[in-house]
């Protein structure tokens, strides 16, 4: 599907910021996300499975013929370091939350779209899923996962977009309108724990431990068998 927010980049616009992104950690039982962002708040943790509410999420975009470039956007962003705790994995990211648009006049002169980007990326991968909603009339769910299946610190990226056109080069009613936002908007972190590989000087120490005690083992046998 073709994003409306992508192919109108080019056009000169009026950015609606939903929300501030600042420098901050957020921390959570199984991981810490350290970068910008809005301010999330934790809404559970349970069996691995970490809520975060993004109340800063909700861009919304109007454009109504009587303005003068009809044209508008919502954005937010959140980007930085995610790091699991140690014993722990990411498998999947999940973002959640409501699409709502509304159009007013003939399809051909008005236009939304919403657009989702998840992403995960360091040196040895990237993943990343997208979602969304293309000249919506009314409300869906929005829920957009993506596969991570990974330890330790990588990076970490989450878009939201909005936006609505109406379209000055056609005679159109000044009562024509276009908007859209994305809101209520909660991320799932399902962690999942992993067994601790053991350092190879912990090898080394075991095979010692099992050759002592083997030696002693044939040792005790065999003096059983002198006795006897």
């Amino acid at each position: 599907m073709i994003r409306f927010a992508r192919l109108s980049a080019a056009i000169t616009a009026s950015l609606v910021f939903s929300g501030s992104a600042v420098a901050a950690t957020f921390s959570a039982p199984t991981f810490t996300f350290d970068g910008e962002h809005d301010t999330w708040t934790l809404i559970s943790a349970e069996n691995g499975i970490v809520k975060v509410a993004v109340p800063g999420v909700t861009p919304e975009a109007q454009a109504h013929a009587t303005s003068y470039d009809p044209i508008s956007y919502g954005h937010y962003r959140a980007e930085g370091t995610f790091t699991a705790a140690p014993g722990w994995r990411l498998d999947t990211v999940t973002a959640t939350g409501l699409m709502t648009g509304n159009l007013v006049g003939q399809a051909l002169y008005v236009a939304n779209s919403a657009d989702v980007h998840l992403m995960a990326y360091s040196d040895s991968f990237f993943h990343e899923a997208q979602g969304g909603a293309l000249n919506l009339q009314g409300t869906e769910p929005l829920d957009t996962a993506m596969t991570v299946g990974s330890e330790g610190a990588f990076g970490l990226l989450f878009d939201f977009y909005a936006a609505a056109k109406v379209y000055r080069e056609y005679p159109y009613p000044p009562s024509y309108s276009a908007s859209m936002s994305v809101t209520d908007v909660v991320l799932t972190f399902q962690m999942t724990p992993v067994a601790a590989v053991p350092e190879p000087s912990a090898w080394a120490m075991l095979a010692a431990g099992l050759g002592v005690a083997g030696f002693a083992a044939r040792r005790a046998s065999r003096s059983a068998n002198a006795s006897a």
